[in-house]
């Protein structure tokens, strides 16, 4: 007798906007944006939805943090490795992340932040895979900052942001 797995999938979005400033890394400046989830489950899967304004996306770094305190690095303008923000002089983030994404975070072009949101599929810098397992209950954050900035560019702004988690449950 086989089992029989049934995905569901939980939505968490944060329409709320926030400015990035400029030369923000290391400040009481950086954006934190804060997402509740307060339904208790394991996580199987996770993905996240990003909607940003940006003249130089490379400028940022991005960490997602879960209810937990782990920390997921999504992009970091000071990583030097090929795929680092330092790297893309690009506007504009309109991405869903994932770890089965064959797609590069930093592609040579800028993405539209407009309908249909998160039309560009991509991999992370870090493993979204490090909460599979966990209780997906708690606040979870997205901290952006801007680590270069140019003070003539005008401020980033943080559109919105998703969470979408899978669960697995047994019948």
């Amino acid at each position: 007798v086989a089992q029989v797995f049934t995905n569901q999938q939980h939505l968490y979005a944060s329409e709320i906007a926030a400015l990035i400033p400029y030369r923000s890394c290391g400040t009481t400046n950086a954006v934190v944006s804060t997402l509740l989830v307060p339904d208790h489950f394991v996580i199987e899967r996770l993905r996240v939805g990003l909607n940003l304004e940006h003249k130089r996306r490379g400028d940022l770094n991005v960490t997602l943090r879960a209810p937990d305190g782990v920390a997921i690095p999504i992009g970091d303008a000071i990583n030097t490795d090929a795929d680092a923000f330092n790297d893309d002089n690009y506007p504009n983030f309109d991405v869903l992340l994932s770890d089965d994404a064959t797609g590069p975070l930093h592609v040579a072009a800028g993405d539209d932040t407009g309908l249909p949101f998160y039309a560009r599929n991509a991999r992370p810098l870090g493993s979204l895979q490090a909460v599979d397992g966990l209780n997906a209950a708690g606040t979870w954050a997205l901290e952006i900052c801007d680590a270069a900035g140019n003070t003539s560019a005008p401020e980033g702004l943080l559109r919105h942001w998703t969470l979408f988690l899978d669960e697995s449950t047994t019948p």
